[in-house]
């Protein structure tokens, strides 16, 4: 009845939004070919009217009829000289041919053609991605994915950056350990407190490799812990770094894991006998004063001082 009213309008922008209306609720009940039969219609004075030439599109690749999707794509082709229109031609074709058994390689051809266009298209760069990934193509993924990783980092989007570096660096990990490691150290310089890429990272290292290194991928994340678990770590670390024979890196967690746990009698034990055995009397006095300020009983805080003026008067040679 909404195509026989279109007829009977004699108002030509109403019989359009009649049939353009028309289209539309048979396009959303499944009735494909009564909307191509009215976008088709439609599509005869305007070939390049988008409004019309899309759902056309739609219809035409949800009917299956492939010969007059290519058809009215190519004749809408001619009809537009926006770039990004007719990639969006191209889209709707990719996507036809994704779910066609077979015609993965002709999808990715035209995803490949809207990228040459535009190398920006989100859209086409993920469906590409996702269809190597599932047809097995590991390097032209891995190529693909290296290109919107270096894209990403010069943007600046930190987001795209750590998505893109651990799919990167996983699909890496299958057939070349150093260069998923190289790719997940250049994601930790763009994002050097994130835990995941680190952890990534961490989980390749092998007998063989940079001990350094290792610890200092471990010691990453305790800069963002609190409580026990900055405590745990940072004696953890303490002792990493003590088998590397480092002391300024037993100091520096242990100096950490008190400043983000103080309570923790582990490592406060542990701070004042690295001070003792390297004979750092005046840092060893101020951690004592600071120690007092922070304890609560009273008989404690004149202890922890008392032991700081002795410090100061018999190796430090000056008053409190």
């Amino acid at each position: 009845w909404m195509q026989q009213a279109a007829e009977l309008t004699t108002d030509e922008q109403k019989s359009q939004e009649i049939l353009i209306n028309t289209g539309t609720m048979a396009l959303d009940a499944g009735e494909f070919q009564i909307a191509i039969d009215v976008y088709e219609k439609l599509l005869e004075p305007d070939p390049s009217n988008k409004a019309v030439w899309k759902p056309l599109l739609e219809a035409l690749a949800a009917a299956e009829e492939e010969e007059k999707l290519v058809e009215t794509a190519n004749q809408v082709h001619e009809a537009v000289s926006d770039d990004s229109e007719r990639n969006e031609l191209k889209l709707i074709y990719a996507k036809y041919l994704i779910r066609k058994e077979g015609r993965e390689p002709d999808a990715a051809n035209e995803l490949r053609a809207v990228l040459e266009v535009d190398p920006e298209h989100q859209e086409a760069a993920h469906l590409l991605a996702d269809l190597f990934e599932r047809t097995g193509f590991d390097e032209d993924l891995a190529e693909l994915l290296t290109q919107q990783l270096t894209s990403a980092i010069e943007k600046g989007d930190t987001d795209s950056t750590k998505e893109l570096t651990l799919r990167l660096g996983r699909l890496l990990e299958k057939v070349r350990r150093e260069d998923a490691m190289n790719i997940y150290r250049q994601g930790l310089k763009e994002l050097p407190e994130d835990r995941e890429i680190a952890e990534a990272l961490l989980g390749l290292f092998g007998p063989d490799d940079d001990p350094r290194e290792r610890v200092e991928l471990l010691e990453r994340p305790l800069a963002g812990e609190q409580g026990e678990d900055a405590s745990a770590l940072s004696l953890r670390l303490a002792n990493e770094w003590a088998a590397l024979d480092d002391m300024v890196g037993v100091h520096r967690v242990l100096q950490k894991g008190y400043e983000a746990h103080p309570e923790n009698e582990e490592v406060r034990r542990r701070l004042v006998e690295l001070y003792e055995e390297n004979t750092e009397w005046a840092p060893l006095a101020q951690f004592l004063a600071t120690e007092a300020a922070r304890v609560d009983e009273p008989e404690d805080s004149v202890s922890l001082l008392r032991r700081a003026a002795q410090i100061h008067a018999d190796l430090l040679a000056s008053p409190v």
